[in-house]
Formats: C-alpha cells, sequence, structure tokens
C-alpha cells in the first residue's frame, strides 16, 4: 500500500484563515526566500553590503550637519552621532519593511500565478530579511555607542531590556502596513506612489531627526499629533533605554502605539488574505 502523503489545496473561505500549521511546514522556503532577498538586492552593486552601514551613516552625518548644526536641535545633550544614528535605523527598519512588503503582489505576481504555497511566506521572509539588515546597522551603531560610553560617559538605563520588544514591534508595524499597501495596489497602482509619499512625511512627524521634549513649547495640536504618532514611542523608548536621556518613556502613548500596531496587522493580514484570491484577476 502506498503510505506517501496527500497534500489537499482548498480554497480559503475565510476572512481570517492564516494556516500557520502550513506557513510552518514551508520554513524552509523561507529561509530561501530571505536568502533570495539579500541576493537580489546586493545584485550588480559595487559596494554591495556595505550599504547596509552607508545609508544609516551618510544620514546620521547630514541630521548632525543640519539638525544638529544649523537648526541646533542637539538631542537632550546626548551625542548627535548616536542620537541620529539610533532614530535613523529604527526608522528605516520601518520605512523599509513597509515598502519591501508593500510590493509583495507586485512583485512576485509571476511567482504566485505558477505555483501553490502560503502566500504568508513570502512577507515573513521580507520580515526576517528586515530584521536581518537591522541587526548589521544595529552593530554599527553598537560600535559608535561603545567609543561615546568609554569617552563621553554616557550609560544606559534600564529600559535597555525593552529593545528586542521595541524592534519586534517596529517590524510587526511595519509589516502590517506593508501588507495593506500590497493589497490595496493591486488594484490601484497609485497608491505605491502616494504611500512612498506619506513616509516622508511621516518621517518629519516621527522623532527620527528630534527629541520630542524639544516639542514641550509648541501648539499642543502638533504635540498631540507626534505623541500618538505609533512610531514615536518606539524610537524614544530606544533612545532612552541607551542614553538614558534623549528620549522620554510615556507608558500610555506606548500602549496606544501598541493597540494601534495590533489593529494594522490585523487589518493588513485580512486584506492579504482576501486579496490573494483575486490578485491574478487585477495584477
Amino acid at each position: 500500500m502506498d503510505n506517501k502523503k496527500i497534500t489537499i489545496i482548498k480554497p480559503k473561505t475565510k476572512w481570517f484563515d492564516l494556516r500557520l500549521k502550513e506557513v510552518y511546514k514551508y520554513k524552509d522556503l523561507v529561509y530561501l526566500f530571505t536568502k533570495r532577498n539579500f541576493s537580489i538586492l546586493y545584485k550588480q552593486t559595487i559596494l554591495g553590503p556595505l550599504w547596509l552601514f552607508l545609508s544609516p551613516f551618510i544620514t546620521t552625518v547630514v541630521f548632525s550637519l543640519v539638525f544638529g548644526g544649523l537648526a541646533g536641535l542637539n538631542g537632550s545633550g546626548v551625542p548627535s552621532m548616536v542620537f541620529y544614528m539610533a532614530g535613523t535605523i529604527m526608522w528605516q527598519l520601518f520605512s523599509e519593511s513597509v515598502s519591501k512588503i508593500g510590493n509583495t503582489f507586485n512583485n512576485n505576481g509571476h511567482i504566485f500565478s505558477k505555483v501553490y504555497f502560503p502566500r504568508l511566506v513570502i512577507p515573513i521572509a521580507q520580515v526576517f530579511t528586515e530584521i536581518s539588515q537591522f541587526l548589521i546597522k544595529f552593530v554599527m551603531f553598537l560600535g559608535f555607542y561603545i567609543f561615546y560610553v568609554l569617552t563621553e560617559g554616557i550609560a544606559p538605563s534600564g529600559y535597555i531590556f525593552l529593545v528586542p520588544v521595541l524592534i519586534l514591534q517596529m517590524s510587526i508595524l511595519g509589516a502590517g502596513l506593508g501588507l495593506i499597501q500590497t493589497s490595496l495596489t493591486t488594484k490601484y497602482k497609485d497608491l505605491t506612489v502616494f504611500m512612498a509619499f506619506i513616509l516622508q512625511l511621516w518621517m518629519y512627524i516621527s522623532p527620527v531627526a528630534y527629541a520630542v521634549s524639544e516639542f514641550a513649547g509648541y501648539n499642543k495640536f502638533i504635540q498631540l499629533v507626534v505623541n500618538i504618532n505609533p512610531v514615536t514611542p518606539i524610537i524614544e523608548i530606544f533612545r532612552y533605554g541607551f542614553f538614558g536621556a534623549g528620549g522620554v518613556v510615556n507608558f500610555l502613548y506606548w500602549g496606544i502605539s501598541i493597540a494601534l500596531t495590533l489593529v494594522v496587522l490585523l487589518v493588513g493580514i485580512l486584506l492579504f488574505n482576501r486579496t490573494e484570491k483575486t490578485f491574478a484577476d487585477t495584477i
């Protein structure tokens, strides 16, 4: 008697049908797609993976000159190099997760239409890719951080133990928005351009190049917009964890941020599961 396992592929009938067991069975495929993402990213480039260091480094230098020098935003006494680098690497984790996952259907439609596998495999692989790239940038940040710990006397606070949670939350928030974007852009192509524009504006209402404390004397509405931004408490607590300054810990706004993150992820998964049934007809 033939004991071979038979896999039966059935259409999804529920909006929130994740089939996580099936996704787990394809964990090797997640690894292969993660590896593919790295190879595509640096294929036919001169500097290759060095761009992972150059991108946040150059951005940090520009922020130090423009915001720290010309605008006089000194980051509450924290050395400008590590202050701006902390905000930059966290922001890039978020924005790049949104933009890369936001093109899942457009970039992989040719694969989806030829072979079956759980479609969530590709966004999950992209999340691992972005976290891996972040960790490489994080090593560079730690190098500068240790230098200033030894020379400037800066010291971490107890909130540094929340850093893994903050990295995970930022990844989830970016993934959720990316899933929403890729689901909507299968039908409305111009939303890709619109989302890129929104991300540019979003960075300026996020404490990437400044500390929230520097808005203390501003209009109450501006303060509210900055504080309810779900990215704000993530970056602020991240900085406070490493520097004991340059950021604030407001558990109310962080709680709102976590709630918004979970809602965005839920909506993203619902739309993604709904769209994958018919995307081949619209893409």
